[in-house]
């Protein structure tokens, strides 16, 4: 049984990237539920028919039909028009000049969301790039600016400037609780750390 089995669609000589041939192949190595996976990429050799030397592609369609799908990333994000520049882990709220600007005071109760790298599921992917409409994380594991220490499970609100810190349990209210801090946090600096928002 062949590792590889698929197509190839050949470019011609492979001066650049643009020009490697590309590969649509049943890869029997992927540990999977099905023992294996359709893998879509480009590479300039036969030889590096493995995911980690080639170059992974993307793949469009109108309506996917599966039973059950995964990602590597942990949050749900959308991207909405920002009247201000915007870095991963910002905390945003809705308003500004455009749809979304960086949440400028401490407890708000206006807090949305938090600016994501690498969302597991975008929406409204075609809106803007990251300079005009930034990934707004809604839901699920996101890195956040978070300034001062706390623990695992303790609440996180907004500090002012796009930052967020833990709160009092008596300071928390469903409206400017952004979410969870994941683990613990040591360090008095501001640092991205890994929160779990849209939880209270």
């Amino acid at each position: 049984m062949p590792k590889y089995s698929g197509l190839k669609v050949n470019r011609g000589e492979a001066s650049t990237v643009t020009e490697q041939d590309l590969y649509w192949v049943w890869d029997e190595t992927f540990a999977g539920d099905a023992g294996g996976a359709w893998t879509a990429f480009k590479s300039a050799s036969d030889q590096d028919l493995f995911p980690s030397a080639a170059t992974l592609v993307d793949i469009r369609a109108n309506i996917v039909h599966a039973t059950s799908t995964s990602a590597q990333y942990a949050d749900l994000a959308e991207r909405y028009e920002a009247d201000c520049e915007t870095e991963v882990g910002d905390v945003v709220m809705l308003g500004g000049h455009a749809e979304v600007t960086k949440c400028n005071k401490e407890l708000c109760d206006q807090v949305f969301g938090v600016v994501s790298e690498s969302p597991a599921f975008l929406m409204n992917a075609s809106a803007g790039n990251n300079d005009t409409h930034p990934m707004i994380a809604l839901k699920g594991r996101v890195m956040v600016k978070l300034v001062g220490t706390g623990k695992a499970g303790d609440r996180v609100v907004s500090a002012g400037n796009g930052e967020a810190r833990v709160a009092e349990i008596d300071e928390c209210t469903a409206f400017n609780t952004i979410g969870r801090l994941i683990k613990h946090k040591y360090n008095k600096e501001t640092t991205l750390t890994e929160c779990v928002i849209g939880v209270k």
